[in-house]
C-alpha cells in the first residue's frame, strides 16, 4: 500500500475547492478498532406495527426485547488507523461523544412533529410479516429520543434515512440540520491529524457538513465554517462489522413507544474521516462541533435560520436525504499530535472585548485523547 503523508492529504484538500467555495472533502479509514460492552434489558410489550401491509402490519402488536437475544452487545469504535496514524478519542471522560446534540427541525408536508425514526440490531430476521404477538429481539441499548440516539458511543443502532421528507419515501422525518455541540470549544495545531468521525450504514450516502465557529447566548449556533460536500461511496471506510436491523418509527410527539417498520438486510457499517483542514478551519482557531446537513442544501441558503432548505430530499440509496447515521463517532485526534484544547471564552464579552474594552481572556484547558472506559 503506498503511504501518503500529511501534507499531500492537506495539499489534496486544498486543489478540491470547488468554484462555489464548497469543500469536497473527506478521507476512508484503513481499519476500525472496536469493542463491546454489556447492555441494559428493557421490555416493551403489544406494540403495534406500522402499516397495513408489510414486515409489521398496524393490525398486529408485538413484544419488544432490547439489550437481550443470542450474544447482546452494544458495540463501539475505540479508534481507527489512516494514513499510518492510530487515532483515539477526543473527550474520554465526559460519558457521552459531546457536550449537547440539537435537532433542528422544519416542518413538510408529511412531518409536523418531533419524530422519532432510528433502528437497531437484530440477531436475525422475523418472518415477513411477523406474525400477531411475536418477541423481537434487538440487541443493544433501548432509546426513545433522536438526541440520545446521536450523543451516544453505540455504534450498532442509529436512525434509518435521517434527513428524507418526501411522500414517496418509505421512512421520513423533518430533521434538517443535527449540531453536535462542545460548549467549551475544541482547537488543534495539527488541523490534518484531528478531526471528526461520521458513522453510517452501508457507506453509502451523500451529506454535507460544517464546523460550528460559535454559539449564541442561548448556546445556539451562531456562525459556521465552509460547507463541505461528503460523496456517496467514495471515501467510506468498512468497521468490519455487519448487521440485521429493523426501523421504528413514532406516529406522533410523545407517543412511545415507536413501532417497528421495516426490516433492513444485513449491511455493513462504514465510517469517514473528516479533518479540521478538511472543515477549513485553522491551527489554533477553535470550533464548537459540527452540523450535519442532508446534501442537497447549498451555501447560499439559510444554513442557520433554515428558511428556505427543500422541503422535498430524497431518501433514496445514494442520494441527498438517505444518510443512515450511526452513533459512536465523534472527534479524533492522531497518536502523538499534540493535545487538542478547548478555548473557554468569557463569552458575555462583545466583539472580543471586555467591558473595559480590554482583551477577552481565553484559558485553554487540555481535552485529553485516549481510550474510552466503558461499563
Amino acid at each position: 500500500m503506498t503511504m501518503i503523508s500529511n501534507s499531500q492529504r492537506l495539499a489534496g484538500v486544498l486543489m478540491l475547492v470547488g468554484l462555489s467555495g464548497m469543500v469536497w472533502a473527506q478521507s476512508a479509514p484503513d481499519s476500525f478498532a472496536t469493542g463491546t460492552s454489556t447492555p441494559i434489558a428493557t421490555n416493551i410489550d403489544g406494540v403495534p406495527g406500522l402499516g397495513a401491509t408489510g414486515n409489521y402490519p398496524a393490525s398486529s402488536a408485538y413484544n419488544l426485547r432490547f439489550g437481550q437475544g443470542p450474544a447482546p452487545a452494544n458495540a463501539r469504535v475505540d479508534g481507527f488507523t489512516f494514513g499510518g496514524d492510530t487515532f483515539t478519542r477526543v473527550f474520554p471522560a465526559i460519558g457521552t461523544p459531546f457536550d449537547r446534540v440539537l435537532v433542528k427541525r422544519v416542518n413538510n408536508p408529511q412531518v409536523n412533529f418531533e419524530k422519532v425514526t432510528a433502528f437497531f440490531c437484530t440477531p436475525s430476521t422475523p418472518p415477513n410479516p411477523a406474525p400477531n404477538g411475536s418477541e423481537l429481539f434487538y440487541g443493544c441499548d433501548y432509546v426513545d429520543t433522536m438526541e440520545g440516539l446521536i450523543n451516544s458511543f453505540i455504534l450498532n443502532r442509529g436512525s434509518d434515512n435521517l434527513f428524507a421528507n418526501r411522500s414517496q419515501d418509505t421512512t421520513v422525518n423533518n430533521i434538517e440540520r443535527v449540531d453536535m455541540i462542545l460548549d467549551s470549544g475544541l482547537g488543534s495545531v495539527d488541523t490534518v491529524r484531528t478531526g471528526f468521525l461520521l458513522m453510517e450504514r452501508g457507506g453509502n450516502d451523500d451529506f454535507k457538513m460544517a464546523a460550528i465557529t460559535s454559539l449564541d447566548d442561548d448556546g445556539e449556533v451562531a456562525t459556521l465554517g465552509p460547507l463541505i460536500t461528503g460523496t456517496a461511496g467514495t471515501a467510506w471506510g468498512n468497521s468490519g462489522l455487519n448487521i440485521l436491523s429493523t426501523v421504528f418509527q413514532s406516529v406522533e410527539t410523545g407517543a412511545l413507544p415507536f413501532r417497528p417498520s421495516q426490516n433492513i438486510s444485513s449491511q455493513a457499517i462504514h465510517g469517514t474521516y473528516i479533518s479540521f483542514a478538511d472543515l477549513g478551519i485553522p491551527s489554533g482557531d477553535p470550533i464548537f462541533g459540527v452540523a450535519l446537513f442532508p446534501g442537497d442544501v447549498t451555501e447560499a441558503m439559510d444554513l442557520i435560520g433554515l428558511t428556505d432548505v427543500p422541503l422535498d430530499t430524497s431518501g433514496a440509496s445514494n442520494t441527498t436525504g438517505g444518510l443512515d447515521f450511526m452513533a459512536g463517532g465523534g472527534f479524533f485526534t492522531a497518536e502523538g499530535t499534540p493535545d487538542p484544547v478547548a478555548n473557554i471564552v468569557d463569552l458575555t464579552a462583545g466583539c472580543g472585548l471586555g467591558s473595559n474594552n480590554s482583551p477577552i481572556t481565553v484559558d485553554s484547558t487540555v481535552r485529553n485523547s485516549g481510550v474510552v472506559t466503558f461499563d
